[in-house]
């Protein structure tokens, strides 16, 4: 879930000198508070009572890599450092992180371009073109979940027809940093997660069985992993949901979310064959307060941490029942991890 990470006086020099990140303060669910002060602030006031502030005295170490961990998927807003420090630390992690100094709001809110209708077979798009508006420049992000229960079920892999993980693999190559941050150890980054959900119906290829075919995507999954030749790790994690599952309808949804953006198809994520387009259908790129100028519109964090809620609600239950047969999951192909184990930093089963 989206949130905000900061200090009480820091807070409150936003709210009262930057009318943009102002809008954004007030339409969090969550903020995440070092209490050096006593709060003054009646925006403040109102976002305590209403119980969306939460005070944290681990956030007195920051920019501790623990700190930032267990805070990654907000935004990180300090006043004590430089544009250059923040920049740094928004590199190294893929997070938001600004100095009071140098605070712009355009990364969370603007977009450009944000909005394709694709006509069937219509040519000069792919995945590249679609996300011109997160990678140019590139917004940070450190994880991602890929929702589609249809995004494997034209995918024949014996028979190399396999146009879902093609747009997998054409999908990451473009969101994936090539690198998190220049002349930094690769030790000292973060693992980029990434997380795929569809329906296991969908993916059984007689003669195998539903667990054997769920088996070899898994791996073909993991083979793109590799493929993509990123310096930093990678942790891909996959979800298989039998339509019992309390969480099978969200699937619906065919949605690529990251910590600042949603991407939304009206069809189908496995889009493009060759740099046409598989289907007529709207694709949305909006990051989370991208309609934040528009006073009666709902902002993009509110899908984004409704999902994130359910789905952290579901791991939950599912970790809860000690056996379970409406789901598949795998880590980075290997099949023998239990739930109990997923790692996307976007959901908090643990929390």
């Amino acid at each position: 879930m989206f949130g905000i990470v900061s200090t009480i006086s820091t807070i409150e020099k936003v709210i009262k000198d930057n009318p943009q990140w102002r809008k954004i303060i007030e339409d969090v669910d969550s903020l995440f508070l070092l209490r050096d002060k006593d709060i003054e602030s009646p925006i403040l006031a109102l976002l305590s009572q209403a119980g969306k502030i939460s005070f944290d005295e681990s956030i007195s170490n920051f920019p501790s890599r623990n700190t930032i961990e267990k805070f990654c998927g907000c935004a990180f807003i300090f006043s004590n450092l430089s544009k250059e420090e923040a920049d740094l630390i928004q590199m190294r992690y893929g997070i938001i992180c600004q100095s009071t100094s140098s605070l712009d709001a355009s990364i969370i809110t603007q977009i450009d371009p944000d909005h394709f209708e694709l006509l069937n077979n219509e040519g000069y798009y792919g995945w590249r073109r679609i996300c011109e508006g997160l990678t140019k420049p590139r917004i940070p992000s450190n994880c991602l979940i890929i929702n589609d229960r249809n995004i494997f079920a034209n995918d024949y892999p014996t028979q190399d027809r396999t146009p879902g993980l093609d747009n997998l693999e054409n999908l990451l190559d473009v969101l994936l940093p090539q690198s998190y941050a220049d002349g930094v150890n690769n030790d000292d980054t973060i693992p980029f997660q990434v997380l795929i959900n569809c329906d296991w119906g969908t993916l059984h290829r007689p003669p195998m069985d539903l667990k054997e075919s769920y088996n070899t995507f898994a791996n073909r999954i993991n083979k793109i992993k590799r493929k993509l030749g990123r310096q930093y790790p990678i942790t891909i994690e996959f979800i298989a949901l039998k339509r019992d599952n309390d969480f099978f309808s969200e699937t619906h949804n065919r949605r690529i979310y990251s910590n600042y953006y949603t991407i939304s198809c009206d069809h189908k994520v496995a889009a493009f064959k060759g740099g046409h387009s598989r289907c007529s259908q709207s694709i949305d790129v909006l990051k989370l307060f991208s309609k934040l100028e528009k006073e009666k519109s709902d902002q993009p964090v509110k899908g984004h941490n409704s999902f994130m809620n359910n789905m952290t609600e579901s791991v939950k239950r599912w970790m809860d029942i000690s056996k379970i047969n409406s789901y598949a999951f795998s880590q980075n192909g290997d099949t023998r991890p239990v739930i109990h184990k997923i790692s996307n930093r976007l959901i908090k089963p643990r929390d």
